[in-house]
């Protein structure tokens, strides 16, 4: 699906000079953290020794708590301020040139996402929700195929004072130049592998939307289950190169991913359980593995669109 020597070509051509400018960014983030904590030992040791010497000046101990206390605020707000262009940059100078080399008419808008209505028109997240966040937008044609893709994430609160990930990953969506009569949806099976018929009971009354549709891949069958309102629609709709294109899909990013087939347009949603376009901190900015996933996270809207073959328009729209 992915060729290593694009991936190689971009780093050393591309990126490798971007890389080494923001990583002194990185580093001077760090260094204000570091001026954080020495604040922060400033003032325990002042209050320590006003507890323990009581026969210290009080002028003295003032200005060594506003000493430090002044410290902590203005490298907490110097950590803040390089914290956020470090993030631009990384988004601007790696990012952005990954998406250009897979294809230059996508356009890239890192503080956008995609509309909240698109998440509910894909109906995936059917227990609902209270949190919703989206950034990193990719939008534009593969083709003749229109398609959108951001990190999103979603979460539902258990009370005031605290909420739980419902998901958070890369969710896409693109024209499938086809009018569906019903909904049609595809989710891993977390329960057939294991539990056998009961496994199938479940799946047939206590989960999913619609009616469950029994498909012939055995290795499709293994990794999803399929519910629509119209059964007949999705095993017309899930061909055998589509079915085929889902399971490489899974194989390959070893995320749990969905999809669902909803008026004109086909969604899908992989959880990687954690930000997607965010860099680390700890972590060296020069660094080729983190090219490669974020290579392969952007590639993944060719890969949808070619190895399900949306650009050969079989169907038409009624």
């Amino acid at each position: 699906m992915i060729k290593q020597g694009e991936i190689q070509a971009l780093f050393h051509r591309h990126l490798k000079h971007n890389i080494k400018h923001i990583e002194t960014n990185r580093k001077l983030i760090i260094r204000y953290q570091i001026s954080q904590v020495v604040g922060y030992l400033l003032v325990l040791v002042v209050l320590c020794s006003w507890n323990f010497l009581l026969a210290i000046d009080s002028w003295a101990f003032l200005s060594s708590l506003m000493i430090a206390m002044g410290v902590i605020f203005v490298s907490s707000a110097a950590y803040q301020a390089q914290k956020q262009k470090y993030h631009k940059q990384y988004k601007f100078h790696i990012v952005r040139p990954i998406a250009e080399c897979i294809d230059p008419s996508w356009q890239y808008q890192p503080f956008k996402g995609i509309d909240a209505k698109e998440i509910k028109a894909s109906r995936l997240f059917a227990t609902g929700y209270n949190y919703y966040h989206s950034d990193d937008l990719i939008s534009g044609l593969i083709g003749k195929t229109d398609f959108q893709c951001a990190d999103v994430h979603i979460q539902r609160a258990v009370n005031t004072n605290r909420a739980y990930s419902i998901f958070q990953g890369l969710f896409f969506h693109a024209d499938f130049h086809k009018h569906f009569q019903g909904a049609i949806f595809v989710t891993p099976d977390f329960t057939k592998g294991r539990w056998g018929n009961a496994g199938t009971f479940i799946q047939k009354h206590l989960v999913g939307q619609g009616q469950l549709v029994k498909m012939e891949n055995l290795e499709f069958e293994r990794l999803f289950m399929v519910h629509a309102t119209n059964p007949t629609e999705a095993r017309y709709v899930l061909t055998p190169v589509i079915m085929e294109a889902m399971v490489k899909l899974r194989q390959f990013y070893n995320n749990p991913i969905s999809f669902a087939f909803m008026g004109t347009r086909m969604y899908c949603a992989i959880d990687f359980e954690e930000p997607l376009f965010e860099p680390e901190i700890y972590r060296s900015a020069v660094n080729y593995r983190d090219i490669q996933f974020m290579y392969a996270l952007l590639k993944i809207n060719k890969i949808i669109v070619e190895e399900m073959q949306l650009n050969t328009r079989i169907w038409t729209k009624a």
